[in-house]
């Protein structure tokens, strides 16, 4: 079958064919070679491209051999329809020779980086296309291990990775083969609940944590290192492997831009100063909620559940009622953080300055509801908001104005004006 192609790379118009041997039905050859150039002068340097593109490429298929790839440069890549043409004649005699129509990996027609990849992937595991992609991840010999005519590959690639073999797994991999890949990187993290795991099978196989999986020579050397497993053994400790497992999928695509940033962070938390400015360890990469969730757990580990907060004499009085308002005191961390998330206001900016006393949060209630806060120091309102930092009504700043006046303190801050 004869093809007539044109290359706008290099301004070329080609003839290609493919032939048979009768020895080997199987085995085809295609051929490609120079017609002519299009629409500029047959130059010196075209001689020199037609002398390279002149081909004869073998693809077998009885005997399994791999194409002979072209040279990479300036040959150029198979037209499709010629791809489409080998390929259909490389089913039909695949259907003969193993007695069915082998299933084709929707996966490799979707990834292949050209049509050379994906034919040479057939003609290699024509029953098992997927497996391809594994073969720099796997220990021992490939091709003993799993013999060309092979069907059902799955158990014998999880027993090679150390992983169980699941259903759920097994149906995951025919979709795309690296969720192995993927679940043999994450047990590694500590991760132990497929619901955790399974977070990670759409991920980026290119950007995975930094890591290119689909062009790895295998499994990345330092994915996880050591301080990334800590950092998620911690943070599974607090919060839980699942939600663990969300925030470390927030952060899977863009890993370089935050990495060095979260092992300054958990340097800072295995060390002895607390986390001033926790917010510069996060400025890229986790989303807002994230960043504040992490902050709020590392500042419960710096500072233990039972620290408690000192407040004198005069201070114990201000806490007291005026109309349907009731001033409140926190007395610990525990108290000053459920305060907090009532207000719906950043607890991390206010527990090392108030552990310190250079600054104090006493409560509004209204009812069992947060209305407000005033912070407050050596006699004096610094700030007084509404619930999430919101202006307070009239009404309200006469209120505090009363309770600031009968406690005798000097107002300092334009919130109640």
């Amino acid at each position: 079958k004869f093809f007539t192609t044109k290359n706008e790379k290099v301004f070329a118009s080609f003839r290609w064919w493919i032939d048979s041997s009768e020895s080997k039905p199987g085995n085809y050859r295609l051929a490609g070679n120079f017609v002519k150039i299009l629409g500029i002068p047959e130059t010196r340097e075209f001689q020199h491209y037609r002398q390279r593109l002149t081909a004869n490429l073998e693809i077998a298929f009885d005997d399994g051999k791999a194409i002979r790839r072209p040279p990479d440069d300036p040959f150029p890549e198979i037209p499709p329809e010629i791809a489409q043409e080998i390929f259909d004649l490389l089913m039909d005699h695949a259907e003969k020779f193993f007695g069915f129509e082998p299933a084709v990996s929707q996966f490799a027609v979707d990834n292949s980086s050209d049509n050379w990849d994906m034919l040479i992937r057939f003609v290699e595991r024509p029953l098992d296309m997927n497996l391809t992609y594994l073969e720099k991840f796997l220990p021992g010999k490939f091709d003993a291990n799993f013999p060309r005519g092979a069907q059902d590959n799955f158990e014998k690639v999880c027993e090679l990775l150390e992983i169980e073999a699941t259903d759920n797994l097994k149906n995951r991999y025919f979709d795309n083969p690296f969720v192995l890949v993927i679940q043999k990187i994450m047990t590694q993290f500590g991760m132990k609940d497929s619901e955790s795991i399974e977070l990670f099978f759409d991920c980026n196989i290119e950007d995975f944590f930094s890591h290119d999986l689909r062009h790895s020579e295998g499994f990345p050397a330092n994915l996880p290192d050591d301080m990334q497993k800590e950092f998620f053994e911690w943070l599974s400790g607090e919060i839980g492997e699942l939600e663990a497992a969300k925030i470390f999928r927030d952060a899977c695509e863009i890993w370089n831009d935050i990495h060095t940033d979260t092992l300054q962070l958990w340097e800072a938390v295995i060390g002895t100063d607390l986390l001033d400015n926790l917010r510069e360890y996060f400025i890229a990469g986790f989303s807002e909620e994230n960043r504040n969730m992490i902050a709020s757990v590392l500042i419960r580990q710096k500072i233990s559940k039972g620290s408690t907060f000192f407040y004198s004499q005069r201070e114990r009085s201000y806490q007291s009622r005026v109309d349907e308002y009731e001033f409140k005191l926190p007395y610990n961390v525990d108290d000053f953080f459920d305060v907090c998330n009532g207000l719906k206001i950043q607890a991390r900016d206010y527990v090392r300055l108030i552990l310190s006393r250079e600054t104090a949060i006493i409560a509004i209630k209204n009812g069992e509801e947060y209305a407000g806060f005033v912070e407050y120091h050596d006699g004096k309102i610094l700030q007084a908001k509404a619930v999430k930092n919101k202006a307070l009504s009239r009404n309200m700043k006469k209120m505090i104005q009363s309770w600031a006046k009968e406690h005798e303190l000097q107002i300092k801050t334009k919130d109640l004006f």
